[in-house]
């Protein structure tokens, strides 16, 4: 279970710098170049949190709307992944999307970095 949260941090750490530094709109605290050591504590903040949404939050809804998703083929898991980034961003101010495409775009590059560290 350790190994899954530390590969879930490490996952959605690289998964927020990315929307940071591609999607004009996504306010992520930390993405610098370079980085700097505060910058990188908050990053990892905000992964940590994240990835305790992704744990508890998205695992519950997943579960509960899992005949919708099969219904829709997977595509209501961006759904519910775009809901965890709206809690994140409830919960950790520092982090803001200016509208629902740079929200749509974060949660697109999250769930393709999530799938690739997750198949390696």
């Amino acid at each position: 279970m350790l190994k899954k949260i530390i590969i879930g941090i490490v996952a959605n750490g690289a998964g927020l710098w990315l929307t940071g530094t591609y999607v004009s709109g996504a306010t992520i605290p930390g993405v610098t170049i370079p980085l700097s050591v505060d910058g990188l504590v908050l990053l990892v903040i905000a992964a940590l949190v994240l990835t305790l949404i992704n744990l508890t939050v998205v695992a519950i809804l997943k579960f509960i709307l899992s005949p919708l998703v099969a219904l829709t083929l997977g595509l209501l898991t961006l759904v519910i992944n775009g809901v965890g980034l709206y809690i994140l961003t409830l919960i950790v101010p520092t982090v803001s999307f200016s509208g629902i495409v740079p929200l749509a775009y974060a949660t697109i590059i999250l769930t393709l970095v999530n799938l690739v560290v997750h198949m390696i």
